[in-house]
């Protein structure tokens, strides 16, 4: 997801990440290990900035990508502001009042974009206006997690990889041809759920994730008659796979798998005794079989959603846990890739109801080409030998044959004009 999200850099609107866990749970690690198969050129990494740096910044953020490291070090108001209004409206302008040897002159200063924000964070609440912007991956805090990490660890036989030709392929990617065409973008519009005001923003984010897995794959893509690189089916099957749970998750539609069992562990202990009135953060730690830290933070995303409440109104207090909403069952909100590819496979897609209304009044003759029909109706009385062959039945009923045959498609007017058959 970190790498595809990177990938987005290439277009008008990049990806945004935060990938969110308990302190010490590999968050920073997994970001560098990826940005190592970039050049420098895809990013700038920094660990803290002051306010107004992104301003003076020498550095290019055009079809980059900012990283920090930990969301603590975007310090003050300003610079998150600045980061908020460079991810939405792609380009800064600040203008200020600098002292001259004319006296007070007010400067602009500009900065383009268009830039993608990756960033860390151990908090569980965040800016409601950063909330949207940002995709959030949550790293696990599970134990066997822990024990794969140390088996990493200890394994001596890694080979060193050649990191080289991925960056390679990165500048390739950029010099090429990045323009991609989704041709089941109406389907995924209307069998998308329109639960929440922020799918505005995670449907955006949909599609470029589909872009640029399509880019990755440019040699084996087909192109539209403009160039571009025609997405398949296959590629919202692997986007899919990576985004699906974290956009229902982000407008509610479910709840992580992690919170469901943070749940499901506070109701069994408040059902097995009847002395039990709460739940405590040790004894939710104990049963999910995580250390404290790692249970705290999970009670803390099912209270900010809802699902429990503390009770201890003290602070430094113990916590005293209770159940608050019950768990909402889960719901897809995007399509799955059977419903995509059954709109494919009848030829449902985006161009196809448009390219019916403009035929549907025309009386198609065999032989006839549908280039060789008057704006009235009128027939040319033209044979079309070369497109009967290409045809329904050997009829000609679209632009797809007209283009086939008379180069590149053009409006019915024009091609009942052009028509030298």
């Amino acid at each position: 997801m970190i790498f595809l999200s990177l990938v987005t850099r290439l277009f008008d609107r990049p990806n945004s990440i935060v990938i969110e866990g308990p302190s010490s749970v590999g968050k920073s690690f997994l970001v560098d290990i990826v940005l190592k198969f970039f050049p420098t050129s895809a990013y700038y990494d920094l660990s803290a900035m002051s306010e107004k740096s992104l301003v003076y910044t020498d550095e290019p953020l055009m079809h980059r990508f900012l990283v920090f490291y930990e969301a603590g070090g975007l310090t003050g108001g300003m610079a998150e502001y600045f980061i908020r209004t460079l991810l939405s409206e792609g380009r800064l302008k600040y203008e200020f009042v600098e002292k001259t040897n004319d006296g007070l002159r007010a400067r602009k200063i500009e900065k383009e974009g268009p830039t993608g924000l990756i960033t860390t964070t151990t908090k569980v609440w965040r800016h409601p206006e950063n909330e949207t912007r940002l995709l959030a991956i949550t790293v696990s805090d599970e134990r066997n997690q822990t024990s794969n990490i140390f088996e990493a660890l200890a394994n001596e036989e890694t080979e060193s990889v050649n990191l080289e030709p991925w960056k390679a392929f990165q500048t390739w990617l950029a010099h090429g041809e990045h323009r991609v065409s989704i041709p089941y973008a109406y389907d995924l519009a209307k069998l998308t759920k329109p639960v929440a005001i922020r799918l505005r923003r995670d449907f955006a984010a949909l599609l470029s994730l589909i872009k640029a897995h399509a880019l990755m794959h440019r040699e084996t893509r087909n192109r539209d008659h403009q160039g571009r690189i025609i997405a398949t089916v296959e590629d919202y099957a692997v986007v899919r796979s990576l985004i699906s749970e974290i956009v229902a998750v982000g407008v509610g539609a479910t709840v992580p798998a992690s919170v469901r069992a943070t749940v499901k562990v506070v109701t069994d202990i408040l059902s097995q005794s009847d002395d039990e009135t709460y739940a405590s953060i040790e004894q939710i730690a104990t049963s999910l079989n995580i250390n404290r830290s790692a249970a705290q933070r999970r009670v803390s995303t099912a209270i900010k959603r809802g699902l429990l409440i503390n009770e201890q109104d003290k602070k430094g207090q113990r916590a005293k846990v209770v159940l608050s909403d019950p768990l909402p069952e889960d719901d897809d909100i995007i399509p799955t890739v059977e419903m995509i590819s059954e709109g494919v496979q009848v030829g449902k897609t985006a161009q196809q109801p448009a390219q019916d209304q403009e035929f549907e009044n025309i009386e198609e003759t065999e032989g006839m080409c549908s280039c060789a029909v008057d704006t009235d109706g009128k027939e040319k009385k033209k044979k079309c030998d070369d497109c009967k062959a290409n045809g329904k039945d050997g009829k000609c009923y679209s632009f797809a044959v007209f283009e086939h045959t008379h180069g590149k498609p053009q409006p019915l007017e024009t091609a009942a004009l052009n028509c030298e058959h």
